[in-house]
């Protein structure tokens, strides 16, 4: 895992501050509106049961200047009372209310609402009308909308609306919403801002989110995404580069099979480009395009097989004759490099070598976490030694989206990005803009997962800046399987309750993320992985100072608010498990 700076995604927040670009963040729900609610659509709707004036609108106490927030409500369909069809095209407008001032209650303006419904002939006739000055809305044309629900003919058929709440602004953040009122909605109840959270749907691409709810990887996922209950110890473990360390090398196919015999739902593996042709002119159209992936943690192949260079620089031919040293020995041994996917030229392999996305195929209950290698400069400036066209962030995601790129096609050809999840530090957006422009269809994009990190290694992290971050993923949850962290100690802000729902609490960030989302967070639990300690992307060790990083110290962890519902990706899962109920 790479926690050496902040993420880059805050970063381009932070910047996009400087320049007054101001971001704008979309929250998009589908809603079942019963036509009996459309009765709150007249004057009295405003009014409390003692005849007090309420309102409806959005009630946000402390928006921060130059910032608003809006919510829009349109028809999906309609259905006609003769044939119960959608016969009445959607994108109608039936309420909608913008907010740029702190309010002291429902505030808004521009609202107006506007329904279209089929008469007695099916002809179609509009009723609409606006809120006045005083919070209520005035309009002949309500009673008569009122009279059509109640006669008979529209109950309990529900019309489809889509509820859109955007934000807008570099400083609003979707907690800043202390609730919002809209006729008809939740049964015309105050709703909190989590309510325009997608917390259990799938994107429609995805495998989940159309016929294979129900599925054995579904299901998994479900049990990822949900929490049962709040009482109990429930962590779920991911294997991190499958069970290894007495039987198996990191990162092989025995190493992943010992992992599903061990019965954990995820399994996780680092996946490093190879055959970069080119990895020195940016100019260049196959700049940073990578010949294939491969199960691998390091750029150099010299700490655990026979190879030399860095694997970047190999091609296929030359890794695939490599053995893998021993556990925890310098002595060669039978294990091979394995593949992300097979070469699919009809090249009878190993079956250690025959692919990661086949593998995961054939065992149709098991997620895939790929934690995606990206070519980076080992130093900065005249300190650097190799790869010194990657000092950037932004040469950086050029490797990034073209190994991911690969990933997600191959996966696709296959019809196997239904297992695949992968972790990442950048928002939806940048992810979605990125892959995009390398030959991602949207089609595919939206059947991917993604676990979006947070990673604070120097405690220095604004907590407006993680909410920021999150909003981004928030508008986007129905593509994220859990949501990751990494804290180091007791010191780290991640861990203060500095989180804050308006007029709900203030919590960790874990808690935070499942109040809005209805996710899991995690966490890298990195335990020391023998003598040497840890060892980093360039094959070198270094042994951690566990009072400046307790991530390796289980009881610690365990009992930080909230953590007994994580998600731990550790290479320890055996000490995990005994920790659970």
């Amino acid at each position: 895992m790479n926690v050496k700076l902040l993420l880059f995604s805050f970063f381009t927040f932070l910047v996009s501050m400087l320049v007054n670009a101001q971001a704008v963040t979309e929250y998009v729900i589908e809603y079942d509106l019963n036509l009996d609610d459309v009765i709150h659509f007249n004057e009295n709707f405003s009014l409390d049961g003692s005849g007090n004036s309420i309102g409806h609108g959005i009630d946000i106490p402390n928006l921060p200047s130059g910032n608003s927030v809006s919510i829009e409500m349109k028809n999906k369909d309609f259905y006609n009372f003769y044939s119960n069809s959608a016969t009445i095209p959607g994108n109608l407008i039936i309420y909608k209310s913008t907010v740029s001032a702190s309010t002291t209650g429902y505030g808004g303006t521009g609202d107006e609402t506007s329904y279209v419904l089929p008469d007695w002939f099916n002809q179609y006739r509009e009723i609409s009308g606006r809120r006045s000055n005083d919070n209520k809305f005035y309009r002949g044309t309500a009673k008569s909308l009122h009279k059509v629900a109640d006669n008979g003919w529209f109950t309990n058929t529900p019309m489809k609306v889509i509820v859109k709440l955007t934000l807008t602004g570099n400083d609003v953040s979707l907690t800043d919403i202390r609730r919002v009122r809209i006729p008809g909605l939740n049964g015309s109840n105050p709703v909190d801002a989590s309510f325009f959270v997608n917390k259990t749907g799938y994107n429609a691409n995805h495998a989940c989110g159309s016929t294979g709810n129900g599925t054995n990887i579904c299901n998994t996922y479900n049990g990822i995404r949900s929490i049962p209950n709040l009482n109990t110890t429930d962590m779920k473990i991911q294997a991190h580069r499958g069970i290894w360390g007495k039987a198996n090398q990191e990162n092989t196919i025995g190493a992943m099979a010992q992992a599903v015999s061990d019965n954990y739902p995820l399994l996780e593996s680092d996946i490093m480009p190879y055959g970069v042709t080119n990895s020195t002119n940016p100019s260049a159209t196959n700049f940073a395009v990578p010949a294939g992936l491969a199960a691998f943690h390091d750029f150099t192949l010299t700490r655990y097989s026979n190879g030399t260079d860095f694997i970047l620089n190999r091609d296929y031919l030359y890794l695939r004759g490599l053995r893998l040293n021993e556990v925890r020995s310098d002595n060669l041994g039978n294990e091979r490099i394995l593949f992300y996917n097979s070469n699919g030229n009809g090249e009878s392999l190993p079956v250690e070598q025959s692919g990661l996305l086949g593998f995961a195929a054939t065992r149709s209950d098991r997620g895939l976490l790929i934690d995606m290698k990206n070519i980076e400069s080992k130093g900065q400036g005249a300190s650097c030694q190799y790869f010194c066209e990657f000092q950037t962030q932004a040469r950086k995601n050029i490797s990034l989206f073209h190994n991911l790129a690969l990933a997600i096609n191959k996966a696709a050809a296959g019809n196997n990005l239904r297992y695949i999840t992968f972790k990442t530090y950048l928002t939806f957006e940048e992810l979605r803009t990125g892959l995009l422009n390398v030959g991602v269809s949207e089609a595919n994009f939206r059947k991917v997962l993604w676990a979006p990190i947070l990673a604070d290694s120097d405690n220095s992290m604004d907590p407006a800046v993680v909410k920021k971050y999150l909003d981004d993923w928030f508008a986007h949850n129905e593509a994220v399987l859990y949501y990751e962290t990494n804290f180091f100690n007791d010191g780290a802000p991640l861990l203060a309750n500095d989180y804050c729902i308006e007029d709900v609490g203030c919590y960790n960030v874990m808690e935070y993320i499942y109040r809005m989302s209805g996710r899991r967070a995690g966490i890298f639990s990195e335990e020391p992985v023998g003598g040497k300690g840890t060892v980093n992307r360039w094959g070198s060790w270094k042994l951690k100072n566990p009072g400046a990083d307790r991530r390796g110290d289980h009881l610690w962890l365990l009992k930080q608010p909230f953590f007994k519902h994580a998600v731990i990706t550790t290479d320890r899962p055996d000490i995990w498990d005994q920790l659970n109920d």
